[in-house]
């Protein structure tokens, strides 16, 4: 991990994401945007998502990981899915992968840290823009957010805080060899908007599958049964439960033109086994 002098490339208009727990029907989203312009009148902000499910530490962590990075480097990123909100549990400023963050210190980070080395942290202890009356139940609005803003206006991460190397990381859910040596207990780690699966994967597995022409699936409510293995959607007709890599290159289990999550019956966080079968599709 390299010095507290390391920095960010910083983008021409500075851009802050927010990612939450919050949802739209309250005020909390608007509140931490006030806060935000009200210190940084020309920073733009873009919102990932504050549809996470409540106290979702796990989740939070994986749609971070999907789409902070696709932003210009230098883009500064709050994350705020934060049950342990006024405990002992640290606040951090982070920087990775030429990106910054501010965030809880409860896992979060957890997905990005296993695919991104970590530049610099520092535990926030000192926010310049700090609200002068500081909520035991809301710092993504009177820590966060300032904090966030400080950097947009060109502060240091050193200033926030000192230096910490111990970030708590959330153990993330992989698939496991069933006993039988062929087939994998595999954990279901997302379903999105059209209903599709998303699936623990390894490069093991993966490799298995991009091998395999079709698949054999079997969740705790629905019998074995086949699934082919496809590139795209549109290779199998309606109806037609299909297996592919998909975007965030994860398995993903699917229903052509319908819902694998109302087929099977199942929810993130439910374990299906899934068999590679070789050969040719009868």
């Amino acid at each position: 991990m390299s010095s507290l002098s390391s920095h960010c490339t910083k983008t021409a208009v500075p851009i802050i994401t927010l990612l939450t727990d919050f949802g739209t029907s309250d005020s909390y989203v608007a509140q931490m945007k006030g806060v935000l312009l009200t210190a940084c009148s020309t920073c733009q902000l873009i919102d990932i998502t504050h549809q996470i499910p409540p106290q979702d530490i796990l989740s939070g962590s994986r749609i971070l990981a999907e789409a902070a990075l696709r932003f210009p480097p230098g883009t500064i990123h709050i994350a705020v899915v934060d049950p342990g909100v006024g405990t002992d549990r640290p606040i951090i400023a982070v920087a990775l992968a030429g990106h910054q963050f501010v965030l809880p210190d409860n896992g979060l980070l957890s997905h990005l840290l296993s695919q991104h080395p970590l530049d610099c942290a520092v535990q926030v202890t000192n926010v310049p823009l700090a609200q002068p009356s500081i909520s035991c139940t809301f710092h993504g609005r009177d820590i966060i957010a300032p904090a966030a803003a400080h950097l947009a206006l060109g502060g240091k991460l050193s200033d926030l805080g000192p230096a910490t190397q111990r970030l708590h990381r959330c153990q993330l859910p992989t698939p496991e060899r069933l006993s039988d040596g062929i087939g994998w207990h595999c954990p279901i780690i997302a379903v999105d908007h059209y209903g599709n699966l998303a699936l623990g994967s390894c490069q093991e597995l993966l490799s298995q599958i991009r091998q395999s022409l079709r698949v054999e699936v079997e969740t705790a409510c629905s019998v074995r049964q086949p699934a082919i293995v496809v590139d795209t959607y549109g290779q199998q007709a309606a109806g037609q439960l299909i297996m592919l890599v998909d975007s965030q290159c994860r398995l993903e289990l699917a229903q052509v033109n319908g819902s694998a999550l109302k087929l099977l019956k199942v929810k993130s966080g439910d374990f299906m086994k899934i068999w590679p079968v070789l050969g040719i599709c009868p």
